[in-house]
């Protein structure tokens, strides 16, 4: 009797260990992203559409590709780093931080001149618009660590627009909070991502695609850390990314997406 009572405990602490198991795996994230915030609307349907099939709890952290870099360096742990460049994924492979052949250009960045909801500013007429007097604040990314923020210093300087307008400029952490700032009326103009117009925020008929000429061109990469947990989980989850249904979605919000092989530096 005594010996059926032990089998039962044990049996049922078995399952209550294979319960907490599968609980602990359920709320544990199979992979750890680190993305350039310009994928804030792009990245979840990504994902949606691959969790669909693969079922894999996964961490998103957005935020600005040049801060990730410098925790990444840090030794900030996670599973795969978007950026919104070629750059930081290039430095990292150097360092030997990447899991070797993993890095890929991924999307195209292309840049939009764009208008809160709230202001009777037509973008269409190009960059030329920022002259005008009730253009009181221009929002863009921070060029000192975000891609964007660069690229949007560059094509005030191609049209030689940055000195008259240098001190009307707000800078967002990342493009995405320069788009924040644009979406709550905060600035009436912006510089930033084409890919964060996807959304019903800020229609994309108060945008102006600023030309590729004006500004060197975003080419973002990612790459698979050396930290991975699951490196399977990652590549399969990669390979959806490059696959023409994965194309197809960041075409849809936004970007250009006909590139797929690793860039040398200087390249963006």
């Amino acid at each position: 009797m005594m010996r059926h009572s032990f089998l039962g405990i044990s049996l049922l602490l078995l399952l209550a260990t294979a319960a907490l198991a599968k609980e602990t795996w359920l709320t544990t994230p199979a992979l750890r992203i680190l993305a350039a915030s310009d994928l804030r609307y792009a990245l979840p349907e990504l994902l949606e559409v691959y969790e669909a099939t693969a079922q894999i709890p996964v961490s998103v952290v957005y935020g600005s590709s040049g801060k990730f870099f410098a925790q990444l360096m840090n030794g900030l742990p996670a599973d795969i780093f978007f950026s919104a460049d070629s750059q930081y994924p290039y430095r990292l492979e150097k360092t030997g931080m990447a899991m070797p052949g993993s890095r890929f250009t991924y999307a195209v960045g292309q840049l939009a001149l764009c208008s809160a909801n709230t202001a009777t500013i037509d973008v269409t007429k190009g960059m030329a618009v920022l002259s005008e007097s009730k253009v009181t604040k221009i929002a863009i990314a921070n060029p000192q660590h975000a891609p964007y923020g660069k690229a949007a210093l560059e094509a005030l300087h191609y049209y030689q627009l940055y000195p008259q307008v240098k001190e009307r400029l707000v800078f967002g952490e990342s493009v995405l909070q320069a788009f924040q700032y644009l979406a709550s009326g905060a600035a009436p103009v912006g510089i930033v991502a084409f890919s964060l117009l996807s959304t019903a925020r800020i229609p994309r008929d108060r945008s102006w695609l600023i030309p590729q000429k004006a500004y060197r061109p975003i080419l973002q990469e990612v790459l698979i850390l050396k930290s991975v947990k699951q490196p399977l989980v990652a590549k399969n989850f990669l390979g959806f990314v490059k696959s023409r249904h994965g194309k197809q979605i960041l075409a849809r919000h936004g970007f250009g997406v006909q590139l797929a092989s690793p860039t040398l530096p200087g390249a963006s």
